[in-house]
């Protein structure tokens, strides 16, 4: 009975008390119950409330983009909804709820509502806790909420970074560059292994170690190297190859190419084939959610199989650029390992030339 009485309590009694102690020629004296009911609702209302001034919504219309990220998703049936709630002293909340058969990046479907304790919430109050901030006025306690719903979408890599567009652009594969020759390297004239050797050349990448990170190296690479053209050298770049025949070397650092055009890039440094991307949808029942993984064919036995697999990703175009992020980051440390071990030999290569040369 004391919850069905607490739960129909609303303004109206407190303005109806308020009216009933006013008419009196002189109130009735607060009980230490009304004391303290009274002080509650004094710090609840300083709690509950935090100037807009405080949160920057900059001057971009979140809503409108959250509603084109809706409709540019309805495949997946993503629903984004509006609550408006009126909150003390004038002021307004919003949140913003999101659903879809989208996985996020643990695999679970989006089913959301912002803002909340992960995002949105700020410290208010003498205590510090986090609690859901209001606005004088109710559209940008809207673009609060909506906001914060973007901020979810950005960091789940389920939308782009740029805040202009709400898909990720089709990549198309750069075509594979020309196969290179392998750059040979003199061998100076002293001993090899303890035996007379005349001077020969040989593929500076034959003499490097066998092994490269958890996986048997791949094919010769082009290392930085210095042929004996009398008295003339020439040096590869600083990457470790020479740009390839027709044209000048894809920047591989440079993130405003595709993850899948920097592998094709890196596969022509390390001389290995570039991989053809499986993607295979990850559940019958969930609409454009697939699992990928790198394929390379005849040079599989160089990577590991656990390089490039991904699963629960959003489009097939997503799911395939997820995959190439991976597969560059272990590229990345091959050519960095074998640009260590080639500089390595050719400071034991020219410490050899310097003693032959001495009288």
């Amino acid at each position: 009975m004391e919850r069905s009485v607490r739960d129909n309590v609303g303004y109206q009694d407190l303005k109806d008390w308020i009216a009933a102690q006013e008419s009196l020629p002189e109130p009735v004296p607060l009980t230490d119950v009304q004391r303290k009911a009274i002080a509650d609702l004094r710090d609840s209302l300083k709690l509950c409330t935090v100037s807009n001034t405080d949160i920057d919504l900059g001057d971009k219309d979140w809503v409108s983009l959250l509603h084109r990220y809706r409709d540019a998703h309805q495949q997946v049936g993503v629903r984004v909804e509006f609550h408006e709630d009126a909150g003390p002293q004038g002021q307004w909340m919003c949140h913003c709820s999101i659903k879809s058969s989208i996985r996020n990046q643990e695999g679970n479907p989006m089913d959301r509502r912002f803002p909340d304790l992960d995002l949105g919430f700020v410290p208010m109050g003498p205590d510090g806790g986090l609690r859901q901030p209001t606005f004088a006025r109710k559209k940008d306690a809207k673009r609060y909420a909506a906001k914060c719903c973007i901020d979810y979408l950005m960091r789940e890599k389920l939308m782009p970074l740029d805040g202009e567009n709400v898909t990720f652009p089709k990549f198309k594969p750069a075509p594979p560059p020309p196969k290179q020759k392998k750059k040979l390297n003199p061998v100076s004239e002293s001993t090899i292994n303890g035996m007379p050797a005349a001077k020969t050349y040989a593929a500076v990448s034959d003499l490097l170690p066998s092994k490269t990170l958890d996986a048997p190296d791949g094919p010769s690479s082009q290392a930085n190297a210095t042929t004996d053209t009398g008295g003339k050298s020439s040096q590869a770049n600083a990457e470790g190859t020479e740009p390839p025949e027709g044209g000048a070397t894809l920047d591989v650092r440079n993130e405003d190419f595709s993850a899948v055009e920097r592998v094709m890039e890196m596969c022509s440094r390390l001389g290995i084939s570039p991989p053809t991307y499986k993607i295979d949808k990850a559940d019958a029942a969930a609409a454009n959610i697939y699992n990928g993984y790198a394929d390379f064919g005849v040079d599989s036995v160089h990577i590991p199989d656990t390089v490039g697999r991904v699963v629960n990703c959003f489009g097939k175009t997503f799911t395939k650029e997820k995959v190439a992020e991976e597969v560059l980051e272990y590229l990345f440390k091959m050519e960095a390992q074998r640009k260590a071990a080639a500089d390595e030999l050719m400071t034991m290569m020219s410490g050899r030339e310097l003693v032959s040369d001495e009288p």
